[in-house]
């Protein structure tokens, strides 16, 4: 398999959102949410899901890895800036997979835009740790 591809947008209110991508370009898009610490080159990880068919897409949360931090962001904002990437992308429905502690951040994505999911999968999920953040 061929290294990931590290990209960013610009969100609207003008921060980067980093992310990278694995797999078949044309493949079922899977967004993948990073344990913490982390960040979006953990879909390395799971290079094995990266078949035929299946485009990998691991992205980093606020304030990590290629995303800039947003001051006052909460866990429910969230999903605005992956719909942006989604939107940036042309991908209309999309899985999500998280790892650790990015499953609050695919519960997040599920809670407020279910109507653009396929699937949301949680490997070994668990609640976010102390960011001095927010989260409802």
């Amino acid at each position: 398999m061929a290294p990931g591809i590290d990209s960013q947008i610009a969100l609207p209110d003008g921060r980067a959102l980093g992310y990278r991508e694995l797999g078949d370009p044309q493949g079922k898009p899977v967004l993948f949410f990073h344990g913490w610490p982390g960040s979006r080159i953990q879909v390395d990880y799971f290079t094995g899901a990266a078949t035929p068919g299946v485009r990998l897409i691991g992205v980093d949360r606020l304030g990590t890895g290629l995303s800039d931090f947003k001051p006052g962001s909460r866990l429910l904002d969230w999903p605005d800036d992956i719909a942006v990437l989604a939107d940036s992308l042309g991908l209309g429905r999309f899985a999500v997979l998280a790892w650790l502690g990015g499953g609050a951040f695919a519960l997040a994505y599920a809670h407020r835009i279910p109507e653009r999911l396929t699937v949301c999968g949680l490997i070994a999920g668990k609640g976010p740790p102390e960011l001095n953040i927010p989260y409802l």
